[in-house]
């Protein structure tokens, strides 16, 4: 189960919401931490790892590391990592975060 991930140099902040299925893991001590979000229910998990930027409604993608997925997928099996807006299409959460769009 993913809720037990120990991704080094970040905090596991757990499920963000009540059946979610959504985990969120926040970069240690950054004044502007990188977040990886991981879906991971029915289906294939899906992972986010980058930048959100509320004020502008803005996401910036981080590719994520060798050692960032073989942590991940030591709890999920295969992830395939997708762009933010991507990421929350199909979650309960896609009608606040449509807005968001990528920066180049």
């Amino acid at each position: 189960m993913i809720k037990y991930a120990d991704i080094k140099g970040y905090k596991n902040l757990g499920e963000i919401h009540l059946t979610a299925h959504i985990y969120q893991f926040v970069e240690n001590d950054k004044y502007e931490p990188i977040i990886i979000l991981v879906h991971s229910y029915e289906g294939p998990t899906e992972v986010f790892k980058g930048y959100l930027y509320n004020e502008s409604k803005t996401f910036k993608s981080v590719d994520l590391t060798e050692n960032e997925i073989d942590e991940i997928e030591k709890y999920t099996g295969k992830l395939e990592q997708v762009e933010f807006d991507a990421f929350i299409n199909n979650t309960m959460f896609a009608e606040y975060y449509n807005e968001f769009r990528g920066l180049e």
